[in-house]
């Protein structure tokens, strides 16, 4: 009976894994990219989720990913292009900060709620707030992280050539803990799904949040 249930498990194991090796839930890197933003030559590395041919809103046959980028909407299904070389980076799987919280993968049912929530309400794409990080950490932890431009010895991943690995980001967590929660207001008003959702809590400091933004696009131009 034990071996009818170990066959059993592998076989529904097999069946939830597609043939180019992703699975429902898992963040996917791509190879980092260039593009100009403000004058600034940036090299960044895109991310999404990968939904293979799973049904969902607003989804098309053939699409396989969901990712949040710089257009509207902003929060899109798209298809996978094995030529960008995709990777998996499920970064956070089993991570445990100091406090002794664990980060793990939502459930099936958790993570295709996240993607529809996001999918109907999206926010505008924002380079450091709302980015394609932003979104692929929160459909599969339910926390948003975006940590590549704070890896980066010239910030915001201006001149950064290399590729991001997971191993790399748990050491920068290890050795950095609280920073999201510390260094910067504006990353932390976005980080918390309840201000996210209430924009009254946006206006009770109007000029404390319109001063942060302003003083983070003149560093940005610097």
């Amino acid at each position: 009976m034990r071996k009818l249930i170990l066959v059993a498990l592998i076989i529904q194991r097999v069946i939830t894994v597609d043939t180019n090796g992703f699975q429902f839930g898992d963040i996917i890197s791509f190879k980092p990219s260039c593009k100009t933003v403000l004058g600034k030559s940036i090299t960044y590395q895109h991310y999404a989720v990968y939904v293979g041919d799973r049904p969902l809103p607003g989804k098309k046959d053939g699409q396989n990913i969901f990712e949040r980028i710089n257009k509207r909407p902003s929060c899109v299904f798209s298809k996978l292009d094995m030529a960008e070389e995709p990777e998996v980076f499920n970064y956070l799987d089993g991570y445990k900060d100091k406090k002794g919280k664990e980060y793990k993968a939502g459930t099936e049912a958790e993570m295709t709620a996240r993607i529809n929530k996001r999918k109907a309400n999206c926010w505008p794409y924002n380079f450091l707030a709302n980015n394609c990080e932003h979104l692929a950490t929160y459909v599969r932890y339910g926390v948003r992280f975006a940590l590549q431009y704070n890896m980066t010895g010239e910030k915001h991943c201006i001149n950064n050539p290399f590729r991001i690995r997971a191993k790399d980001v748990v050491k920068f967590l290890r050795e950095n803990e609280g920073w999201h929660h510390k260094k910067d207001l504006l990353m932390y008003v976005w980080e918390n799904e309840e201000w996210l959702n209430n924009g009254t809590r946006l206006q009770v400091f109007p000029q404390l949040t319109l001063s942060v933004c302003l003083a983070l696009f003149c560093i940005f131009l610097m």
